[in-house]
């Protein structure tokens, strides 16, 4: 028995290693969680869609963040949005499109996962699935931004014609389109990671 010990404290300490490594996680990934759910409704308001199961789903992410860049204000203008009639609601929906919101779009980094990939694999093989996969989306919307970016900057070019300008501006368009619906794919692979117990 007494040569059982030492492996049976070690896959006690692992359980435990794991456990509170998965809790870092949760916390780097809700962060992440917030940041992409916020700018994806930041793209929706101006070029993308909205409707109202959208609203209920974003406004569930951003109730759940306690961070210090917590907003009360877009969770009150999103439960406006979520009570107005069809008329008043389309109404908001033009007010934004036409509004001038401050958009900059950057490129996001998992610095806790992408160093620990060895305590990443210790985790089960449904959890690690999990974790590829949002980490796979990810890499998905930062190419996408990146894409934009460049797109964008091709705009500045004052030899670029007109006719090729307004193609580059309907290219970017379709691009922040996507990009919300990306962020919001990445948002629902980050919450099977935050729901996942050990």
């Amino acid at each position: 028995m007494g040569l059982l010990s030492p492996t049976i404290i070690n896959i006690v300490k692992q359980r435990y290693d794991n456990k509170k490594f998965l809790v870092a996680t949760k916390s780097e990934l809700l962060e992440l969680q917030f940041r992409l759910c916020l700018t994806g409704f930041i793209l929706a308001q101006r070029y993308g869609s909205i409707d109202k199961e959208y609203l209920l789903e974003v406004k569930g992410i951003l109730t759940k963040y306690n961070g210090e860049d917590a907003s009360e204000t877009i969770v009150t203008l999103i439960n406006y949005m979520l009570e107005a009639n069809d008329e008043y609601f389309n109404t908001l929906l033009t007010y934004m499109r036409s509004s001038n919101v401050n958009l900059s779009l950057m490129r996001h980094s998992t610095i806790l996962i992408d160093a620990n990939a060895m305590q990443i694999s210790a985790f089960p093989i449904e959890l690690q699935s999990k974790i590829y996969e949002f980490k796979n989306a990810l890499n998905i919307y930062n190419q996408k931004v990146l894409l934009a970016q460049e797109k964008l900057n091709i705009t500045y070019d004052s030899s670029l014609s007109e006719v090729n300008r307004q193609i580059v501006n309907a290219n970017i368009l379709e691009l922040y389109a996507d990009l919300q619906n990306i962020s919001l794919r990445v948002c629902r692979k980050i919450k099977v990671i935050i729901e996942a117990e050990l």
